[in-house]
């Protein structure tokens, strides 16, 4: 249930309602992928060449500094409306869930979010 939780949460703050969207360029690379055996995806050492994007400056894995962190309260995260119907596929290393119908809403800190889906990778680095 943590791990679906915290999917859910994943997926809400993307959902926001922010009117900035960030994400990488995923316009005419090969399927990304960990695997350096398989020549039909990119592995991590070839993402920057088919995503410019992972060649960023805050790409994972990151280096967190243990001793500078903080302990902050945990939030809670509360789901309402209708979030029984999930559609499952995958697509190379990773799941996505789509709320089928419904209306899916998921709330934290203050915000709520409409959820339309969530996605995991696995394997993953993070």
């Amino acid at each position: 249930m943590k791990f679906f939780t915290a999917s859910a949460l994943t997926a809400a703050c993307v959902l926001s309602s922010s009117s900035k969207i960030v994400s990488a360029d995923t316009t005419g690379g090969a399927p990304w992928g960990y695997k350096t055996s398989d020549a039909t995806m990119a592995s991590p050492e070839q993402w920057a060449d088919h995503y410019p994007t992972c060649a960023g400056s805050r790409q994972s894995p990151i280096d967190i500094t243990t001793t500078t962190t903080a302990n902050v309260a945990k939030r809670t995260l509360a789901f309402s409306g209708e979030c029984g119907s999930y559609s499952l596929t995958q697509s190379d290393e990773s799941f996505k869930a789509s709320v089928n119908g419904g209306s899916c809403m998921a709330s934290s800190n203050g915000a709520s979010y409409s959820m339309a889906q969530f996605h995991l990778h696995a394997p993953s680095e993070h």
